[in-house]
């Protein structure tokens, strides 16, 4: 049996700014720590985002993720295509999520200040 534990915010990986990315499991290309962490079959990120923050649009992963509210209030919406009307969540319960699998692009804006946890499976 293999055994792996840490700190999400401690091992997260960091950005070109040195900023905490969230992410703190997946592949070994930007997952340094070694060990349970470098993996190629998922990937996890530890999010907090200050009210107000706004993502911006951004394209969607392809394999199928998962995204659940810890704290805040947070709205997150979807589109197939740029053609495409957004569909809109809204979590605002501890434990609400939104799951997707699919090609599109994503916005996500935080109404209080949030932390999420998101899961992706990664498709090779």
């Amino acid at each position: 049996m293999q055994i792996d534990s840490g700190n999400a915010l401690l091992d997260s990986t960091l950005s070109e700014t040195g900023e905490p990315t969230g992410w703190f499991v997946g592949s070994q290309r930007f997952i340094k720590k070694m060990g349970l962490c470098q993996n190629e079959l998922m990937e996890i990120k530890w999010s907090t985002h200050p009210q107000g923050f706004d993502s911006g649009v951004k394209p969607c992963a392809l394999g199928p993720g998962i995204s659940v509210l810890i704290s805040g209030i947070f709205l997150i919406a979807f589109r197939g295509s740029s053609s495409e009307e957004w569909s809109e969540y809204r979590m605002a319960n501890q434990g609400d999520y939104v799951m997707t699998h699919g090609i599109g692009e994503h916005y996500y804006v935080a109404i209080e200040d949030s932390v999420l946890i998101t899961v992706r499976l990664t498709l090779t």
